[in-house]
């Protein structure tokens, strides 16, 4: 059977020129699951905070992909890499600021991943030729959905923010992994439609 069906020939280009950086999705993903786990299990296990962890993970993602950003200058995927990567460090510093002292960094923190859940939905219609784009819209409400809970009086504040990011970095590392698989196996099939 035929991939991406009815799709116009630029439409199916601009999803193999998203697809020829599949490792790097991959790479991301599985950083992100890792500093996701490490979030959950080390502050169970010793004393040190989530919001630590999650602040280092968020800052290597970021540099990772302000380089891949670098890497693919001159293409469409360029500007998308950029602002990926600037919110995550942007994020990054803000958690590392310790937003339960600063009642204001906490709410940076919450727009930031505002921020990020409506870039994400955004970048999914970017590759809705593609079948992984609907799994970018899931991750895009769920980071808005936590973005919610963060302000929200459910929980105490430290036991929220550290759930919640923590959960969004599962919740990031599993689209990424998602997409980058996806585009892995689909590419070539991709290309030779094309051709």
């Amino acid at each position: 059977m035929e991939l991406l069906i009815g799709i116009s020939r630029e439409a199916r280009l601009r999803v193999i020129e998203l697809g020829k950086n599949w490792d790097h999705f991959l790479v991301l993903g599985c950083i992100l699951l890792l500093g996701g786990v490490l979030a959950i299990t080390i502050p169970l296990l010793t004393k040190a905070n989530a919001e630590i962890i999650t602040g280092w993970t968020y800052l290597a993602c970021g540099f990772f992909q302000l380089f891949q950003a670098l890497r693919v200058h001159g293409t469409e995927s360029f500007r998308w890499w950029l602002l990926f990567g600037t919110l995550l460090v942007l994020l990054a510093v803000a958690i590392l600021q310790n937003p339960l002292v600063q009642i204001a960094t906490l709410h940076v923190v919450t727009s930031l991943l505002v921020l990020l859940g409506l870039l994400k939905i955004t970048y999914a219609y970017r590759l809705r030729p593609a079948r992984e784009w609907s799994w970018l819209i899931v991750s895009g409400l769920i980071s808005l959905v936590l973005a919610t809970l963060l302000v929200s009086n459910l929980f105490n504040a430290h036991t929220k923010l550290s759930l919640c990011l923590a959960i969004e970095l599962l919740n990031a590392g599993l689209w990424l992994t998602v997409i980058g698989w996806g585009f892995n196996t689909m590419n070539e099939r991709l290309i030779k439609q094309v051709i």
